[in-house]
């Protein structure tokens, strides 16, 4: 998100230099987005099998330890062996789930950067050529399909026909 506002912000085009600059950037920040993606899932997965191994294993809820301990009526201290294994797991799995989803998040932010960011360096080479018309029909088919909103779509086009009447 912060590559997209700052290219989005800017009111001209980039020079090709600066833009091909922010698009390899972009694209290092998606690949390790990626890559910690794919470790959160991962982690997530293993978190949870490890979670119903140990439910499985023991009979005990990781959920009800975990409301009991959420409600005051049991403290950890005073969990059997059995119990703080499961309640461990528990609370392991609802953490290794929510970087998962923050992982999640962080990719889909870092994908909308590399796109933004390809788009500007599109913008680029369109006014080194001089020739918009191709530039302006993929920012419409990507807004068609989706990979752009209606506003970025819209910022894109405004940089080009501002470029086009100079």
């Amino acid at each position: 998100a912060f590559t997209t506002a700052i290219l989005l912000e800017k009111p001209a085009i980039l020079e090709v230099k600066e833009a091909q600059e922010a698009l390899t950037k972009a694209k290092e920040e998606a690949t390790r987005a990626e890559d910690a993606y794919i470790s959160a899932i991962d982690g997530a997965e293993a978190a949870l099998e490890r979670l119903k191994e140990v439910q499985e294993e023991t009979g005990i809820s990781g959920e009800d330890l975990y409301n009991k301990v959420q409600d005051g009526t049991l403290d950890y201290k005073n969990m059997t062996d059995a119990q703080k294994e499961v309640y461990k797991a528990y609370v392991n799995n609802i953490n290794k789930q929510a970087e998962a989803k923050d992982a999640q998040e962080e990719l889909t932010k870092a994908k909308k950067a590399e796109t933004i960011a390809s788009f500007e360096n599109k913008l680029a080479l369109a006014k080194e050529s001089g020739e918009y018309d191709d530039f302006k029909k993929s920012v419409v088919d990507a807004y068609n399909k989706g990979s752009l909103s209606a506003e970025e779509a819209r910022i894109l086009i405004e940089k080009s026909m501002s470029e086009m009447s100079n």
